[in-house]
């Protein structure tokens, strides 16, 4: 919980939006998606490690927290993954999410876990399931519902 307290108030500070009473109502929406890539794929970190994943202990996930005051929208991404994604895959992921949910900004951080697939250089090409809109939307509705 106190992750995601920092992260709101990291986008708060850092966009420089003042949620002022006139904006209306704070609301705020999270889910959750399991972006656990096959097994095989090489692993993050560790580089005496020669061979692919082999098996799945713990899933990886990405977890969003959006905040809604006004018609102003931020999302907030923790990605299970070593590093944040390329800049480009980021930037892609930010117009999807303005084109499809009026998301303003977004935040994309890493837990730095050495359990999941090694993207670099650049994050794959192929837009994930988990981060192609679901968890954003998902988001927005609970924002719409209220909580």
């Amino acid at each position: 919980m106190r992750f995601v307290q920092f992260l709101a108030l990291a986008i708060w500070i850092g966009t420089g939006i003042a949620l002022s009473a006139t904006a209306g109502p704070l609301k705020a929406g999270v889910a959750r998606v399991d972006i656990t890539p096959p097994l095989g794929l090489t692993m993050y970190g560790y580089g005496g490690r020669k061979a692919g994943a082999t098996g799945v202990r713990d899933p990886l996930m990405a977890r969003v927290l959006v905040l809604e005051a006004g018609e102003t929208r931020i999302a907030m991404v923790g990605l299970d993954l070593g590093e944040p994604p390329a800049p480009a895959w980021v930037k892609r992921l930010r117009e999807n999410a303005s084109k499809s949910s009026g998301i303003s900004y977004v935040l994309v951080t890493a837990t730095h876990t050495h359990s999941g697939p090694d993207i670099r250089p650049a994050f794959p090409a192929a837009t994930p399931r988990a981060m192609s809109g679901t968890a954003s939307r998902s988001s927005i509705r609970r924002c719409r519902a209220g909580g």
